[in-house]
């Protein structure tokens, strides 16, 4: 969706293999686990606190388990799965501060100077898994994230909050800049469960990385155009990153044209341009 808000002379070609989980999806109220050759195809597990093991039984609601689910319609009223029938999914057992989990893909991207990275991604809150011994009342919490090279680039930690069966669509963009770390390296995107409070489960959906041309090196972007509390693009950049460890950006909002809104959260009234305004680099 954002690819086709930018000028179609800048816009980049998708590069998210399997952004959809479409590949390797289970049948219908099905999924794939860890126990599978294949659970999420063109993704790895981001397990820092080491929580994903083979499990005996991953349909006992008491393992932690993360894969590609096909989810029914129930789990979903209000606003269906936005790509196809599956989606990415990671389900944290043991109740919030356990740790984080995530799925986590290196794309065929390099940070180059003067590029401009706009990730976009649907974030997902199951009413009800209908799978026996699943409990996923509440929400843990989610963050996205594109890294390069070792080095955080952009993130987002839980802007939108999706109501329960429903998806919302957050975004995050980076411009690079010539004396930035990490140039060269592959872009990496994380989605993550943070397991920061009940619900055990987030899903992911509709993931999403275009490029832009930006003008001379990017120095000119980062300027909030009135956010006003909306679910928007995250915008950072202004580097360099190496050594920063500042906020996580400046939000924009429908008026610059570049933010998906939940299906079910009503368009802002645009606001006027605000003066001035850095960007900060976002801190791990």
């Amino acid at each position: 969706m954002l690819a086709g808000l930018i000028a179609p002379s800048a816009a980049g070609a998708a590069t998210v293999a399997n952004g959809g989980f479409e590949r390797s999806a289970a049948a219908d109220r099905a999924f794939t686990s860890q126990n599978d050759p294949l659970p999420v195809s063109g993704w790895d597990f981001w397990d820092p606190r080491k929580l994903v093991a083979p499990v005996a039984d991953p349909f006992s609601g008491q393992a932690t388990v993360l894969g590609t689910w096909t989810p029914p319609r129930e789990a979903y009223p209000t606003t269906g799965v936005p790509e196809g029938s599956a989606v990415g999914f990671v389900y944290v057992a043991g109740g919030p501060g356990r740790g984080e989990l995530g799925l986590r893909q290196q794309t065929r991207l390099r940070l180059t100077a003067g590029t401009r990275y706009i990730l976009e991604v649907a974030i997902g809150n199951p009413r009800s898994d209908d799978v026996r011994g699943f409990s996923v009342g509440g929400f843990p919490g989610y963050r996205i994230e594109l890294r390069a090279g070792g080095h955080l680039l952009a993130k987002e930690v839980d802007r939108v909050k999706p109501a329960d069966g429903s998806f919302a669509e957050t975004a995050i963009a980076y411009t690079a800049r010539a004396r930035d770390r990490g140039l060269g390296a592959r872009i990496e995107i994380r989605l993550v469960n943070r397991n920061a409070r009940v619900g055990a489960e987030v899903d992911f959906d509709s993931v999403r990385l275009a490029t832009a041309r930006a003008a001379g090196d990017g120095a000119g972007l980062g300027t909030s155009k009135g956010s006003g509390g909306v679910a928007g693009v995250v915008e950072s950049g202004g580097g360099p990153n190496a050594g920063s460890n500042g906020g996580a950006g400046v939000p924009y909002d429908v008026a610059e044209g570049l933010a998906p809104i939940a299906p079910t959260v009503p368009a802002p009234t645009p606001t006027a341009p605000s003066s001035g305004g850095g960007v900060s680099v976002p801190s791990e």
